[in-house]
């Protein structure tokens, strides 16, 4: 969901002020309590609530932290309930303390690298290929990351249903002879031993980007590329991006059970989230006439030749989808692991109660 009624007549009269406790009115299960910025929101359960007598939990607190041991910590001594993410290194010790608390679920996600095709060398498809051919992104997850993130080798993730992605062309080629194929390509771009190929690659600030993108500089130095690494705060690295300031960086696009959803940003001429620029007229007559297309069979089918021919294009590298890493306290029910990772407390209840 995108959009939500709103009461008019409390916004004319507060204004800004009508989202506060005592004044924000709500048609769902639950009602503002209070609001401390960067500190908790607290929920109380809507009685005028159509369905009120089957919402089993009156009081629900959240606690918003960028802190991911924190959280984790305070899971650990009761303090929280639930957690949305947690340390990766933690992982293999809940496997084996903490079984009936942990959730791990794929999200509705593509995580990828994106090139900016108005910068050379990067407007030529040979760099873009030798970089794609280089990666193995079965290390990415299994080797490196370690945490269950599923490989993609399309733009529309796996996962959307309904619809068979089209994938990179070199998918099932050993890595051994991508390699090869790889330097070649470098080499009729005018790079090699003498002259090799020097990049920055940016991507978010935090321990597991950082190993992820140290092992692609690894890769990629398998093929002669010399990488610099620059890593910045999350808001920082996509306001970069959106002013077209990098030449190889780290992107994502996560929720929706839709192909256009994924396959709408690499559309010209929309720099907020086509962040390399990408601009196909074909690409964009596909796509356009997809919008167009009511029945499901014939759209699902402009969108696999727009995907198509985006993986053979290449202004994008697909790497991984988000393996979803919870903590539920067992004794919570009603928790479904779901593809896009949404736990309403409406449907939440304590065993037992």
């Amino acid at each position: 969901p995108t959009g939500y009624p709103v009461p008019r007549h409390v916004i004319d009269k507060f204004g800004d002020g009508w989202v506060k406790a005592g004044t924000m009115v709500s048609n769902g299960a639950y009602t503002l309590r209070e609001w401390v910025p960067h500190g908790h929101i607290t929920l109380n359960k809507n009685t005028r609530f159509y369905d009120a007598a089957n919402v089993r939990v009156d009081q629900v607190t959240y606690y918003p932290t960028d802190d991911e041991l924190a959280a984790f910590n305070q899971f650990r001594s009761g303090e929280l309930n639930a957690i949305g993410t947690f340390p990766s290194g933690q992982l293999a010790a809940m496997r084996k303390t903490q079984a009936q608390a942990l959730r791990l679920s794929p999200l509705l996600s593509i995580m990828y690298l994106v090139f900016n095709v108005t910068t050379p060398p990067f407007n030529d498809l040979r760099v873009r290929e030798a970089l794609a051919l280089a990666l193995d992104r079965d290390i990415l997850t299994t080797k490196v990351m370690r945490t269950g993130e599923l490989a993609q080798f399309s733009f529309v993730p796996s996962l959307v249903e309904n619809y068979q992605a089209e994938k990179v062309g070199h998918s099932k080629t050993p890595r051994a002879a991508r390699l090869i194929q790889a330097r070649a390509l470098l080499a009729q771009a005018g790079f090699g031993a003498g002259k090799p190929l020097q990049l920055q690659l940016r991507y978010i600030s935090g321990n597991d980007n950082k190993k992820v993108h140290v092992a692609i500089a690894a890769m990629w130095k398998d093929i002669g590329v010399n990488t610099e690494l620059f890593h910045s705060e999350l808001k920082v690295h996509f306001a970069e991006l959106r002013e077209g300031q990098f030449q190889v960086a780290q992107a994502g696009w996560f929720g929706e059970n839709n192909p256009g959803h994924y396959l709408g940003l690499l559309r010209s001429g929309t720099g907020n989230v086509n962040y390399g620029r990408y601009a196909s007229a074909q690409y964009d007559a596909l796509m356009n006439q997809a919008d167009r297309t009511a029945a499901s069979p014939a759209r699902l089918t402009l969108y696999k030749q727009a995907e198509a021919l985006a993986m053979k294009e290449l202004p994008v590298i697909p790497l991984y989808a988000v393996m979803i890493r919870s903590l539920v306290d067992p004794r919570l029910t009603g928790w479904v692991d779901n593809a896009r990772n949404v736990h309403n407390v409406r449907w939440l209840g304590w065993r037992g109660r």
